[in-house]
């Protein structure tokens, strides 16, 4: 034997109907309960305006990081040309230092030259000076 759910139930729903079709009190609080579990409209507004506040808040918010990015992406800018101008430079006193060492390798040449040239002139000059010398030494007076 079983027991009819949905029979109980509505026989249930029509005792509760009496009762607060009787019972005004009941009627009362009962009401009373509901309205203190439902949002009221003045809290429906408060809640609208907060979030309206925060809305405001996060625009300014992103409006400040927009600006922000822009700055970065114009001082990225700024740093890519100093980059560039410092390569440039870079570059340039590489070519000036190839330059200087090929100078230096053509003046070493030179220096070498002229270094033999000075002993091939020198070397007999000296010897005969030495000769002589040696000569005014041994020789007496």
């Amino acid at each position: 034997m079983g027991v009819d759910v949905e029979a109980l139930a509505a026989k249930c729903r029509d005792m509760v109907i009496e009762e607060l079709l009787r019972d005004r009190r009941l009627r009362r609080e009962l009401l009373l309960a509901v309205a203190r579990e439902s949002a009221t409209r003045q809290d429906l507004e408060n809640a609208k305006s907060e979030l309206r506040r925060e809305i405001d808040q996060l625009r300014r918010g992103f409006e400040e990081l927009r600006r922000d990015v822009e700055a970065l992406k114009r001082d990225v800018e700024v740093l890519k040309r100093d980059v560039a101008q410092l390569r440039e430079e870079v570059n340039e006193v590489r070519r000036e230092l190839r330059e200087l060492r090929e100078e230096v390798a053509r003046l070493s040449g030179s220096v070498a030259m002229l270094t033999r040239a000075f002993i091939a002139v020198n070397v007999p000059i000296l010897i005969a000076l030495i000769g002589i010398l040696l000569r005014m030494v041994f020789t007496g007076p």
